[in-house]
C-alpha cells in the first residue's frame, strides 16, 4: 500500500521513481489515474449496494451522456456547420418575430 502511494507521488511530481526516466513516469500517470478512478467507482458502488435502483439510474444517465458526447465528437464537420448555421438562422427568425 505504501509503495503505491510513493509511486503515485513520484508520478505526480514527475520525478524518476526507481530508475524510470521522467517521461516514462509521465507515461504512467494516465493508467494510474484510470485505475484510481475505477477503484473509487467500485468502492462507491459497493457502499451504495442497498440503493441499487438509484445507482443503476445514475449509471444509465452517465452512460447516455458519454454516448451523446462521443456522438457529437464523432460527427462530421460539415454536419456540425450545417447545424450551427441552421440554429443561427432560426435565432434570427425568432428575433424578427419578437
Amino acid at each position: 500500500m505504501h509503495a503505491c502511494v510513493a509511486l503515485f507521488l513520484c508520478i505526480a511530481q514527475s520525478r524518476p521513481a526507481g530508475g524510470l526516466e521522467p517521461d516514462m513516469s509521465f507515461a504512467l500517470t494516465l493508467p494510474v489515474a484510470e485505475a484510481a478512478l475505477f477503484t473509487t467507482g467500485c468502492l462507491v458502488i459497493h457502499l451504495l449496494r442497498r440503493h441499487a435502483e438509484v445507482v443503476t439510474a445514475v449509471l444509465a444517465c452517465l452512460l447516455m451522456m458519454v454516448v451523446l458526447v462521443l456522438g457529437i465528437a464523432g460527427a462530421p464537420e460539415p454536419f456540425l456547420k450545417a447545424q450551427a448555421s441552421s440554429l443561427s438562422a432560426d435565432a434570427e427568425l425568432i428575433h424578427l418575430v419578437n
